[in-house]
């Protein structure tokens, strides 16, 4: 059988936040962020379709910061028998604020909506805020760590959940070179309101700039919930490349 197969990747990152980016933010009060969209098709012996749209934007001063990210990806498969499946439909919008109370303690809040057709979930509103510390912030290296509580508000295609979480947090940015770093992030909710439950959220890129404008991504996300919908797995990985394109001041 002959097969043919066409790839076209532009955008990249489906992970919390963009609190983390490629280098420090600068605190000069002005909005800077980037944007992305990809495409993904292969046809052989199974057809599939990817698409994907991301945007970020952060806005900096001496004294506070505000974060802004959205994305959306679809993925459908469909195999020789004309049967079609989806492997992917999900997306989020989320904004966070953070306020320093000294040069390493500032405390935050945020919100995130999302949904998950694959995780049964039609809405999920999280609330969340806390505190906290700079282990490591210099030009080069940032590391931070984090708690506080959220209100978890989730809106499944069988029932309505609201509970009350711990939030535990850990992130961190490295620049490998003048035009290459890694950032990573984890989060752990353990649920209060039902103990011994909790969900888990991982993510780690690698961003290499091409131009001032464009930049090669390569993101890994892992999402993990202890007590999923019945018939749903615990666990849900995804991996995307792309280009990303950057927007506002130099």
């Amino acid at each position: 059988m002959l097969k043919r197969s066409l790839c076209l990747t532009a955008a990249a990152c489906l992970s919390s936040a963009a609190a983390l980016g490629a280098e420090p933010p600068k605190p000069d009060g002005q909005w800077r962020g980037s944007l992305g969209a990809g495409l993904n098709i292969t046809q052989a012996t199974t057809d599939s379709l990817n698409i994907n749209l991301t945007g970020d934007a952060v806005r900096a001063t001496a004294q506070d910061q505000w974060n802004f990210a959205a994305a959306l990806l679809y993925g459908s498969a469909e195999d020789a028998a004309g049967v079609k499946t989806t492997n992917a439909n999900l997306g989020r919008l989320g904004g966070r604020y953070a306020y320093d109370l000294s040069p390493r303690v500032f405390g935050f809040g945020s919100i995130d909506f999302n949904y998950d057709r694959l995780q049964d979930i039609d809405l999920r509103s999280v609330l969340a805020g806390g505190l906290g510390y700079r282990v490591i912030n210099t030009p080069v290296d940032r590391f931070d760590v984090s708690g506080g509580l959220t209100y978890n508000h989730t809106k499944y295609v069988a029932e309505t959940v609201g509970v009350a979480e711990l939030l535990l947090a850990e992130e961190s940015s490295h620049t490998l070179s003048a035009g290459t770093s890694v950032n990573q992030r984890l989060a752990v909710f353990p649920n209060l309101s039902d103990s011994g439950e909790y969900r888990l959220q991982f993510s780690a890129g690698l961003i290499t700039k091409i131009t001032d404008t464009f930049s090669l991504t390569v993101t890994l996300t892992d999402n993990y919930q202890s007590n999923p919908q019945p018939g749903i797995d615990n666990n849900e990985l995804l991996f995307i490349t792309g280009i990303s394109m950057a927007f506002g001041p130099k």
